[in-house]
Parts: C-alpha cells; sequence; structure tokens
C-alpha cells in the first residue's frame, strides 16, 4: 500500500471527526465556527490535491490488469 493511499485512508475519517467534534463543541462563538468550516474545506481541498497527484505518479500495469480480467 502506498503512502499516499495510507494518508488518505488515515487522515480523512481522523481530520472530519476532529472537526466534527470541535464544531459541536463551539458553535455558539462564530469566528471559531467560521474558522473550523474553513480550515475542514482546506483540508478537503488538500486531499482531493493529493489523491489526483498520486494518479499521475503511482504507476499502474494496465497489462497485468488486463491478464487478469482475461484469465
Amino acid at each position: 500500500m502506498s503512502t499516499i493511499t495510507t494518508i488518505t485512508m488515515v487522515a480523512s475519517p481522523l481530520g472530519l471527526a476532529l472537526f466534527g467534534a470541535l464544531f459541536d463543541w463551539q458553535t455558539t462563538q462564530p469566528r471559531l465556527r467560521d474558522s473550523l468550516i474553513f480550515l475542514e474545506i482546506q483540508l478537503e481541498n488538500l486531499r482531493f490535491l493529493y489523491t489526483f497527484l498520486a494518479a499521475f505518479f503511482i504507476p499502474v500495469n494496465y497489462t497485468s490488469l488486463i491478464n487478469k480480467k482475461e484469465g
């Protein structure tokens, strides 16, 4: 398993859980709530960015995938 895949599988649920806990804890303070919303959006943007970049840098052997499907 690649490092990027591992980071995605671990960081995303933890980040969302942390965001949810903090958001529920301090929803009465608008500045903190807005900061948490902004932080959550930025974390999602970063996750999409490195997932997108990983598609270009992780080699895929398409021949072996086709052989597995035919076999």
